[in-house]
């Protein structure tokens, strides 16, 4: 992806825009050449953009890994092009820092890194500048020597002068006896009407044959083998369709914020960064019909097809946020709005999730959700196919009231750390019938100990070569983004205010709100960016408060099974705060403040406890009892917007309120469902089996058996919402949460 300057394309000014210079002859069609034929050819690759980022740290490594595999003709030649004044010998010391061998390549590594820096060259001169590539032009000529040139023109440069440089190049640069060919990086526009006229400029110079507009997704390995694993593999095409699979999850985060890069980011937010092109693309590649070959016009005919069945996307299946500062294990992460080149009231977003639908027979009413977002807990892009539960499945109860725990789901880990997994369900060996959920997976690091390419090598050997199939046509790019202008017109006109989410955290809650909305559970919620084998649970110190991850996933769940059940909860902005806590709760627990000093801003909110609760008959006086200033149990009650207090709950075998939260340090989670009768449910975090179920939370033998157990068992839960009186509590011997 180019780093880019934050200036927006601009082109309906442009004189140059309205030139009418008729485009050359349409590019011959690629014809494998002889030995003799390749003796006598030149390839000149020029980066247009040299001096930039995405230059230094993709491009130029990129064309070395080439040139190390010997996938690059005998005769070639390598030109810097930028306004920043070098000699050949600055721009090799530049780009040699970043040059390196494969680990399972290190053999001549210096030698082949010399004998490709001899064949760099820089010109300088002005983008817009027809003297300056002729000038490029003439030692272009030099180094061919006569012989049939093919020129390759990479455009590492900001997209308001992407018609400049190719007017520049198309008629002072351009080979004039073999193909010309031009890399165009990413934003194709900002919106339908930008991206149009952004086209409409290049083919006055350009035809469609010579744009090779790159998306790098698409050269990633595991995107790439989407469709060998669809249409070579005889058990998934059959299940590749509405009748089998539930819904499909298109995941990409990373763990950093914008970097620097806040001015050009702002500009655009994350929904043109990564979900109109990389995460679409690889939708379309998902979901397209079997094409009558591996021609490029033949993959690139059906995957338009696709993105022109998209249903319009609603605002309501839309969810926007923005990542605020936050502190965590003694460090300071800033806010998006800190960066100095981000004004303060920007609404850009930074996380953004979607539910889009595609209108034809094979995928019609199945939900296929998009997520992305920077700062949040980890960097990984995935691709989740979750199928249906087995219809009158025989082993329901095995599984309890939690189904989705049974669902079968094929993951693709795009990266880090590449990886294609199945999830199935599997007996665990002994005596009983105990049933796991277990993987059959394809680890790539331990499969393939080579080195994987690099999207950027697969991608400009692809254009060298002229294969188009991973570099997208322009109908594509105008059914992609006939699909996101009407939803930026509207998220803009309305200013609609992005839901903020701690830097480092899983993104805002209305992401699950949406998820659950459609009947989908995330599923990324598990953590970790290692290889996701069966749950583990974490070992902790006696005192340790509990992990932030755990408390966001927590809220997570009650957020996707309240929805399920009526919709949304009421304390929603309640549920939110929940992110907060453990930040929170170490400011409170350290403070010196008195328990009666808490107590009395407690006794003021009995009667919203009250009201709550009233179904159980806890009245005032009752409730009252419950604030006892011994012991080690505490609550944080949040509501509204009001920063979470610390109180005391007594137990309720003396109180009969609650259930009694004295785990000794123990993992778990309770459920207390508001009236007598619900039940409560308690799972093993080994085995994520459940291993008690039912019982009155009035009745004494339900308590004991609860109490037993937290004693006993190191236990974690997984909540389930039954009712909207519910009420969602975890604890450890420092923290519980009250909801």
């Amino acid at each position: 992806m180019a780093v880019l300057l934050s200036a927006e394309i601009s082109l309906a000014g442009n004189p140059l825009a309205k030139e009418r210079i008729e485009p050359p002859g349409k590019e011959r069609p690629s014809i494998p050449m002889s030995e003799a034929e390749k003796e006598e050819s030149t390839l000149s690759i020029t980066v247009v953009g040299a001096s930039g980022d995405l230059a230094n740290k993709k491009i130029f490594p990129a064309l070395f890994a080439l040139f190390y595999e010997d996938c690059l003709p005998e005769n070639f030649t390598v030109f810097g092009f930028a306004r920043t004044k070098l000699t050949d010998e600055e721009l090799r010391n530049m780009i040699s820092k970043t040059l390196t061998c494969r680990i399972d390549k290190r053999e001549n590594c210096d030698d082949k890194m010399d004998q490709f820096l001899k064949r760099c060259f820089y010109q300088a001169g002005q983008y817009n500048s027809e003297e300056s590539f002729l000038e490029l032009d003439k030692k272009l000529k030099e180094k061919e020597a006569g012989k049939l040139s093919n020129r390759l023109f990479y455009l590492s440069i900001p997209p308001n002068i992407f018609v400049d440089v190719v007017r520049c190049a198309s008629h002072r640069a351009s080979s004039t006896n073999g193909w010309t060919r031009v890399i165009v990086e990413k934003p194709f526009g900002r919106d339908s009407e930008s991206s149009g006229e952004l086209t409409r400029c290049l083919k006055q110079y350009l035809t469609e044959d010579q744009i090779f507009r790159i998306d790098h997704y698409l050269g990633k390995e595991l995107v790439e083998n989407l469709s060998v694993l669809r249409f070579s593999n005889l058990v998934f095409e059959p299940l590749w369709s509405r009748n089998y699979i539930r819904n499909v999850q298109l995941i990409f985060s990373e763990d950093f914020g914008t970097e620097g890069r806040g001015g050009y980011f702002d500009n655009y937010g994350i929904i043109r960064d990564i979900m109109q092109n990389h995460l679409l693309q690889i939708l379309a590649l998902f979901a397209m019909e079997t094409p009558v070959s591996l021609e490029a016009e033949d993959i690139r005919n059906e995957k338009v097809k696709v993105l022109r069945s998209m249903k319009p996307l609603k605002l309501e299946d839309v969810i926007v946020g923005q990542y605020k500062g936050h502190g965590k294990g003694g460090k300071s992460y800033p806010a998006y709005t800190d960066d100095p080149t981000v004004p303060k009231d920007s609404l850009t977003p930074t996380f953004a999730a979607a539910a889009l639908f595609i209108n034809n027979a094979r995928w019609d009413g199945i939900p296929f959700l998009m997520k992305a977002g920077k700062a949040l807990h980890v960097k990984r892009a995935e691709i989740r196919v979750q199928f249906r539960h087995v219809p009158g499945n025989l082993y329901k109860r095995n599984f309890g009231t939690d189904l989705d725990k049974a669902t079968n789901e094929l993951v693709l880990r795009v990266q880090p750390d590449e990886a294609i997994y199945l999830k199935i369900n599997n007996k665990v060996p002994g005596l009983g019938m105990r049933l796991d959920r277990s993987d059959l997976n394809l680890l790539y690091r331990a499969r393939y100990p080579k080195e994987i390419p690099d999207a950027y090598e697969r991608l400009l050997l692809d254009a060298i070569e002229g294969e188009r199939r991973l570099f997208i046509r322009s109908d594509e790019l105008d059914a992609a983004w006939a699909l996101f202008t009407p939803l930026l017109r509207e998220l803009e006109e309305k200013k609609i205010f992005p839901e903020l989410y701690p830097y480092g955290s899983r993104g805002p809650v209305g992401a699950h709100y949406l998820a659950a909305k459609h009947n989908v559970r995330w599923g990324d919620l598990s953590g970790g960016g290692e290889y996701e084998g069966p749950s583990r649970s974490r070992p902790r110190a006696i005192n340790e408060v509990w992990p932030e991850p755990f408390l966001e996933a927590l809220a997570a769940q009650v957020a996707i099974d309240a929805s399920r059940i009526f919709g949304r909860l009421a304390a929603a902005q309640a549920l939110a705060n929940v992110f907060q806590v453990s930040s929170t709760w170490r400011a409170v627990s350290r403070s010196d403040l008195l328990w009666h000093r808490l107590a009395r801003c407690i006794w003021g909110r009995t009667q919203l406890l009250h009201d709550s609760w009233r179904e159980e008959y806890i009245y005032r006086h009752r409730t009252a009892r419950n604030f006892r200033n011994d012991g080690d149990i505490h609550v944080a009650i949040i509501h509204s917007n009001e920063a979470p207090r610390r109180v005391h709950f007594g137990d309720v075998v003396r109180d009969g309120v609650l259930v009694d939260f004295t785990g000794r340090g123990q993992w778990w989670v309770g459920l207390h469902a508001g009236v007598p009768g619900r039940a409560f449910h308690i799972w093993d975090s080994n085995t994520e089996q459940l291993i008690y179920v039912g019982g009155l939370l009035t009745d004494p033998d339900s308590v004991r058996a609860w109490h037993t157990l937290t004693e006993l068992t190191e236990l974690i839960g997984r909540v389930r919402i039954t009712n909207h009186e519910s009420v969602v509590a975890c604890t450890s011997q420092r923290l519980m949460l009250l909801i």
